[in-house]
């Protein structure tokens, strides 16, 4: 039996559910918003999105290494630790949207899924956390420089 053709099948792009749950597995995480929208352009939600990866709801499921706050994407370097990457993403993604809809935000905020790529190597570690922090600059946006950090960048 195959799926209706005004009901597409969704591609599956999500590893096995136990390649998440693996702790101390280090992902390089997209998560988009909603229609690409430039949503996070909003100077208080962008700060607030921001509190929220260094302190908040990521805060004690997963180990930030890198991260970027694009205007319409965010890119996450995460190692796993006491949730599955999924359930850390998918709670990080609520916690947000409220916080969007407190600042009046209606409807979604972020797309149904985000992409992942897992980290295998450790010479990926670095190379992926240089890739999120140098973002903003091939993207040629240079106010989102305050919106990035990397374990290894210098204060």
């Amino acid at each position: 039996m195959t799926a209706p053709k005004d009901h597409p099948q969704r591609k599956r792009i999500r590893l096995p559910a136990p390649a998440y749950g693996l702790c101390n597995s280090i992902f390089s995480v997209t998560v988009c918003c909603a229609g690409k929208a430039p949503l996070l352009s909003q100077e208080t939600l962008a700060q607030e999105i921001w509190a929220t990866v260094h302190s908040g709801s990521l805060n004690g499921y997963a180990n930030l290494h890198a991260i970027a706050l694009m205007p319409n994407h965010v890119h996450l370097l995460v190692q796993v630790q006491n949730l599955n990457l999924v359930t850390a993403i998918s709670r990080w993604k609520s916690f947000t949207t409220k916080i969007f809809r407190d600042n009046g935000g209606e409807g979604p905020l972020w797309q149904r899924s985000f992409y992942d790529h897992g980290i295998r190597v450790a010479e990926d570690l670095y190379a992926a956390a240089l890739y999120i922090v140098q973002n903003p600059q091939r993207a040629c946006i240079t106010d989102r420089a305050r919106f990035t950090w990397s374990r290894w960048t210098p204060t």
